[in-house]
C-alpha cells in the first residue's frame, strides 16, 4: 500500500493545521508537493520547505480522536465502490454531542481510512465537540 493511502490528504493536513493541531507527525507534505517521512532520503527538503504540514497517519489520527470513534470499510451504496466510514458510537455518547441521535448522522466517508478519520476529526473540531488542546494532548501521549 502506498503511503499516500495511509495518511490524510494535503488539503486535510492544511485544515488541521488551521484548526490548531500541532504539526508533529512521522510524515509531512512540503510545498514542493512531495510527501516525506522522518527517514526520507530527501529530508533536507523539509528544512527549506516553505509550506510544511503534518501528514497524519491512521495511527496518529486514531490517537487524536476520543474513544467511541471507530472506522470500517464497506460499500456505501449497494454495488458501489468500497469506502471507509468513520463515525460516532451512539452509546455511550461522548460528552457534547447529545443532539446526535444515530451514528449515521455523524458518519464521515473517505476513499481511505486516513481520509475518513481526518474528515471526522475536522468535523468534531469545527463543531467544537472537541478542542485543539484536547487533540494535541492525546497526540503528545505517544511521542
Amino acid at each position: 500500500m502506498r503511503i499516500e493511502q495511509q495518511v490524510c490528504t494535503k488539503d486535510q493536513a492544511h485544515k488541521l493545521k488551521e484548526l490548531g493541531i500541532r504539526q508533529d507527525s512521522f510524515f509531512a507534505y512540503i510545498s514542493e508537493g512531495e510527501l516525506l517521512s522522518r527517514h526520507s532520503p530527501n529530508l533536507n527538503l523539509m528544512a527549506i520547505a516553505t509550506d510544511f504540514v503534518a501528514a497524519y497517519s491512521v495511527a496518529e489520527l486514531s490517537q487524536m480522536l476520543p474513544d467511541y470513534y471507530p472506522s470500517w470499510r464497506f460499500p456505501v451504496h449497494t454495488g458501489g465502490p468500497l469506502k471507509w466510514v468513520a463515525t460516532v458510537i451512539c452509546w455511550p455518547k461522548p460528552q457534547g454531542i447529545d443532539d446526535i441521535h444515530t451514528a449515521s448522522e455523524f458518519d464521515r466517508i473517505g476513499d481511505t481510512q486516513a481520509e475518513a478519520l481526518a474528515n471526522l476529526l475536522i468535523a468534531l473540531l469545527e463543531t467544537e465537540v472537541i478542542t485543539p488542546e484536547e487533540v494535541n494532548q492525546r497526540l503528545s501521549q505517544n511521542l
